[in-house]
């Protein structure tokens, strides 16, 4: 959202948030696609520095939520070597 702007507005937007979602069990490239549509209805634009990264672990997590608890430890690593940063 872009500044400024009327507290209505902002609840609508959050509330908002909670009717997007993605759907089933989808296949990697169909998941993808979701997510990159949910992200930019988010307002994440996808020309942002880690962009990539950020969609890689989410959907490394939806695949695997375990590893929610080893951020540092599991996730993190796992982008890294995807992206061989």
């Amino acid at each position: 959202m872009l500044k400024p702007f009327e507290m209505v507005d902002l609840e609508n937007r959050i509330n908002g948030i909670g009717d997007i979602s993605i759907n089933g069990d989808l296949e990697s490239k169909d998941l993808k696609i979701s997510l990159t549509k949910l992200l930019h209805e988010l307002g994440m634009p996808s020309h942002i520095k880690g962009y990539e990264y950020i969609r890689e672990g989410i959907i490394l997590l939806y695949n695997d939520p375990s590893i929610i608890g080893g951020i540092t430890k599991e996730l993190y690593p796992e982008i890294a070597s995807k992206f061989d940063t």
